[in-house]
């Protein structure tokens, strides 16, 4: 993990592949149509892929795993349905 030079404190690689599928969904905005469904489908995915390995890893605590699953879920069958939408 590296570390925040302000705090000290470690900073979760879950938090840069977050920062990369909000940055692949943000530029799904600027693109034309056939590149936006795909570029919204690989987001989505990226997203999916970020709260599963949390709700399988437990983090940030065990009583939010039921809502990393959720959330996994919504991302993953919105991936799905934007790469059959093309």
């Amino acid at each position: 993990m590296a570390a925040d030079k302000k705090t000290k404190r470690a900073v979760s690689p879950e938090l840069y592949v977050r920062l990369l599928a909000l940055a692949i969904l943000a530029a799904a905005l600027f693109v034309g149509p056939p590149w936006k469904t795909w570029l919204a489908a690989s987001g989505c995915g990226l997203a999916a892929g970020v709260f599963l390995v949390q709700a399988i890893r437990g983090r940030p605590t065990r009583r939010t795993r039921w809502l990393n699953w959720l959330f996994a879920l919504i991302f993953g069958a919105t991936a799905i349905w934007l790469a059959f939408l093309r």
